[in-house]
């Protein structure tokens, strides 16, 4: 979410779809609001009001806690839970990322490489040796 001072371009609201004649506006999901329109499609609190950050989840709007709540924190580690850093260096595998040290096999606890085949099965890593041939995604 990013505030924008308005240009004398004629802009309408996303929320309300009326003309935004105020001097500021937000832009959020590629679209331009009132700054009382934006609000969390989950919980419907004013997002202006929270904070400066909202998530976009398909087509939903979502504020900080539901959107964790929803969907896991947006820097939390997908096998230990535990927040990651911002300056940490993670891998991903797809929707999911996960501290170097967490990116391991469910069985044998070793840790996955890039370049490493895996499996992802019911959504927990198996490395190729202990992936089972039943359900599995490679990645």
């Amino acid at each position: 979410m990013s505030a924008s001072k308005l240009n004398n371009a004629v802009r309408s609201c996303a929320g309300c779809k009326k003309e935004i004649k105020e001097k500021y506006l937000l832009s959020a999901a590629d679209k331009f609001w009132h700054t009382t329109c934006l609000k969390c499609t989950q919980c419907g609190v004013i997002l202006e009001q929270v904070g400066k950050t909202c998530f976009e989840k398909g087509t939903s709007i979502l504020c900080r806690n539901d959107y964790s709540r929803l969907y896991g924190s947006p820097n939390t580690c997908a096998a230990c839970a535990k927040q990651i850093s911002p300056t940490a260096k993670v891998l991903r595998s797809g929707q999911n990322i996960y501290h170097v040290n967490c990116f391991a096999c469910i069985t044998c606890k070793r840790l996955l490489k890039t370049g490493d085949t895996y499996y992802v099965i019911d959504g927990e890593l198996f490395c190729k040796g202990d992936a089972t041939m039943n359900n599995q995604q490679e990645r």
